[in-house]
């Protein structure tokens, strides 16, 4: 990550992106269509929705960094200041989609991406699990039945949605099903606190570009990131 360039996102901006879709393909198509552009709406819905429950475990604020390479699919940051000193932890994910019916198909979906995962993750790394499907409850209950090996994964997270109707979401319920214990929250989709915005840290500020506002680590953050960073190897070198 190149320290200047290191902008970030509010967990927000992938509902304000969102919404975009939603209104351009309605809100059956964009929750279970097939179309590339939904199926990737979904993706970053699903992501927000992690966010929330991850941030209520951790008790810290995460800033969205999307990557530009295949891998990861998701990046998280998270700052702590006096002294300034920054998180990164990298996810990958996998959708169980509408049309597989079979909870079987659906254990297998994931096990294949576990155990057909051949390349370095070039640190820990967690797997995002969606599943937006009817038997989503007894997928999760038998997933966590199967469950062996994560290797090379670190943790292994689940959100599903649950429906009054197809297109009325009525809560989400993400859960930290590995390493164990299962850790499960349930949030209600009318709850207006879970759409708050984050307060940046004074770290960070705000950049305008083509119309576009984002977030920015500021220069001086950044250095003082990277001299804490030289340290740490220092210190790292004489143990």
């Amino acid at each position: 990550m190149k320290g200047e360039n290191l902008r970030v996102d509010q967990p927000n901006t992938f509902l304000e992106r969102i919404d975009k879709i939603r209104e351009k393909y309605g809100a059956k198509k964009f929750l279970h269509g097939d179309n590339e552009e939904c199926q990737k709406g979904r993706e970053a819905y699903f992501e927000y929705w992690f966010v929330i429950g991850f941030k209520r475990l951790s008790r810290k604020d995460w800033w969205i960094l999307q990557p530009k390479e295949r891998f990861p699919d998701l990046l998280l940051i998270s700052f702590q200041e006096e002294p300034l000193s920054l998180e990164v932890l990298q996810y990958e994910h996998v959708m169980i989609p509408d049309h597989f019916k079979e909870v079987s198909e659906m254990i297998k979906n994931v096990t294949d991406k576990i155990e057909g995962k051949q390349y370095d993750t070039g640190g820990s790394c967690g797997l995002l699990i969606f599943s937006n499907n009817a038997n989503s409850k007894d997928f999760e209950e038998r997933l966590d039945q199967t469950l062996n090996n994560i290797r090379p994964f670190s943790e292994i997270w689940t959100t599903r949605l649950e429906y009054s109707d197809s297109v009325t979401i009525k809560k989400i319920i993400v859960s930290k099903v590995r390493p164990l214990p299962v850790i499960r929250f349930e949030f209600d989709f009318n709850d207006k606190s879970l759409y708050s915005y984050q307060k940046p840290p004074s770290c960070m500020e705000t950049v305008e570009e083509n119309g576009i506002k984002t977030l920015r680590i500021k220069k001086e953050a950044m250095a003082e990131l990277k001299k804490g960073a030289i340290r740490r190897r220092l210190r790292n070198r004489r143990c």
